[in-house]
């Protein structure tokens, strides 16, 4: 049986682990927000996410769960496979995780700031409440549009970010990335192909205040 990570009403700073009867896995609780499941290594990620999450009320009580996976990017976030089967206001969904040992999962994440890695989280989040908003056939043909319109996609969900008051995270998530010397390469060339620029962001910043 799978167990949920719940929220319950305690303030931000006591925030805490607690062990999950189930190996790798982890309950946390925190304040009633998004209900995430937390897969084996993902822990270290739960206060990042946590203080992301706090600018998404759209998100409350949709389920999410945390996994690693051997990915080509950092990150990504999707609808469960199950999706086409759920109303839209049960769907679930995954934010994946890289684990794969050419994007210097390690070093990458190990070196990160908070800052930065709130950011990228909070690009993620926004997929997702892109996705919320799309019913099943919407998000069939979003999916489509994603392999040929990648770009406006990326930079529209940055542009999510930025309004939820994530402008100054993705700058620093952005200047470590390319500045990084464990950043893959590969993934430079599409972070630098599909998504907002360090300038772009900075003036969509200004227009967001």
């Amino acid at each position: 049986m799978k167990r949920w990570i719940r929220f319950v009403k305690v303030p931000f700073s006591y925030s805490r682990l607690l062990p999950n009867k189930r190996k790798h896995e982890r309950v946390i609780d925190f304040p009633k927000r998004i209900i995430f499941k937390f897969k084996k290594d993902t822990g270290k990620f739960a206060q990042p996410l946590l203080a992301a999450a706090e600018k998404f009320p759209e998100l409350h009580g949709v389920h999410i769960t945390i996994r690693r996976k051997k990915i080509g990017t950092l990150m990504a976030a999707l609808p469960t496979p199950n999706f086409l089967f759920r109303r839209k206001e049960n769907r679930r969904y995954v934010i994946f995780i890289t684990d794969h040992p050419q994007m210097n999962a390690g070093p990458i994440y190990n070196s990160m700031s908070n800052k930065a890695m709130i950011g990228v989280l909070g690009h993620e989040l926004s997929h997702i409440l892109s996705y919320s908003t799309k019913n099943n056939l919407e998000l069939i043909w979003f999916g489509i549009e994603y392999v040929f319109n990648r770009k406006n996609i990326e930079a529209d969900t940055d542009i999510i970010a930025i309004s939820k008051g994530f402008g100054n995270e993705l700058i620093k998530y952005n200047d470590y990335i390319h500045n990084s010397p464990h950043t893959n390469s590969k993934y430079l060339k599409i972070k630098n192909k599909y998504y907002l620029t360090t300038t772009e962001i900075e003036q969509n910043t200004l227009k967001a205040i």
